[in-house]
C-alpha cells in the first residue's frame, strides 16, 4: 500500500512538474536577460526619436526661411525664432553627443557593470528623447504661427 501511495505521489507530482513547464514553453516571448532587455529598451528609445532628427533639421529650415522673407517680423518674434532655433539646436547636438558616447558593451564585460551602464544610459536618451520632442512640438507650433500670421497679412 505504501508503495501505491508513493507511485501516485509521485506521478502526481511528474504530471504537475509537467503542467508547469508546458505554460512556460507557450509563452509569446522568451524573457531575455537583463542586460539584454535593458539594451533593447535603450535601443527602442533611440530608434524611435531618432527620426525626428529630420523633422527638426526641417523644422530649423522653415523658421530660417520665415524670418529671412518676411522684414516686417517684430524683433521680439524674431528673438523668439532665434532662441526657438537654438533650442532645436541643442536638441540635435544632445542626440548626437549621446550617439558618439555611446559604447555597446562587451560580451565579455561583467553583468552588474553593464546593467549599471545600461540603466544609466536608458535615462541619458530618455532626457534626449524628451528634449528633442518638446523642442519639436514647440518648434512647429511656432513655425504654424508664423505662416498663420503671414496668410492673414
Amino acid at each position: 500500500m505504501n508503495k501505491f501511495i508513493i507511485l501516485i505521489s509521485f506521478s502526481i507530482l511528474l504530471l504537475f512538474q509537467a503542467s508547469c513547464s508546458s505554460d512556460t514553453s507557450t509563452e509569446k516571448e522568451p524573457k531575455l536577460p537583463e542586460r539584454e532587455q535593458l539594451y533593447k529598451e535603450v535601443m527602442e528609445i533611440h530608434d524611435a526619436v531618432m527620426p525626428k532628427m529630420s523633422e527638426i533639421n526641417r523644422v530649423k529650415r522653415n523658421l530660417d526661411d520665415q524670418i529671412e522673407a518676411d522684414s516686417l517680423i517684430d524683433d521680439n518674434l524674431k528673438s523668439e525664432v532665434s532662441t526657438m532655433l537654438l533650442e532645436l539646436t541643442a536638441a540635435e547636438e544632445s542626440m548626437m553627443d549621446w550617439m558618439k558616447g555611446f559604447k555597446v558593451p562587451k560580451k565579455n564585460q561583467a553583468d552588474e557593470l553593464v546593467i549599471v551602464y545600461l540603466n544609466e544610459e536608458k535615462l541619458k536618451i530618455s532626457r534626449v528623447s524628451e528634449l528633442m520632442l518638446i523642442s519639436l512640438a514647440n518648434g512647429t507650433k511656432l513655425l504654424n504661427q508664423l505662416e498663420n500670421d503671414k496668410k492673414e497679412n
